[in-house]
Formats: structure tokens, sequence, C-alpha cells
């Protein structure tokens, strides 16, 4: 989980990571982290998606 909270206290970092690929599938995960980031209450959602999404391609 430390790695999950590092992305979400850096979400430019994250970003970075997405802009390396620019598929289709990275655009929408960066619009699932910009929404998530600023909603807290689905951080264990949005943890949930990422890693489906982005590490588990």
């Amino acid at each position: 989980m430390k790695f999950l909270d590092f992305i979400f206290d850096n979400p430019e970092y994250f970003n970075k990571l997405l802009k390396k690929s620019h598929n289709h599938k990275n655009q929408k995960i960066n619009k699932l982290m910009q929404k998530h980031v600023s909603n807290k209450t689905d951080k264990i959602v949005s943890y949930k998606m990422i890693f489906i999404n982005f590490f588990y391609p």
C-alpha cells in the first residue's frame, strides 16, 4: 500500500508514468485518478481500479 499512498500523494508523478504511454486505457485511468484524488472517500475503490487498469493491463 505504501507505493499506492505515494501515488495518491503525488499525482504529478503518476501522470508522468501515464504520459510515457499514450494509449486510450491510460487516458481513462488518468481521468479516474484525477476524480479520485479529489475524493478521498473513494480511495479504496480507486486503489482497486488503478491496480486492475494500470498494473494488470
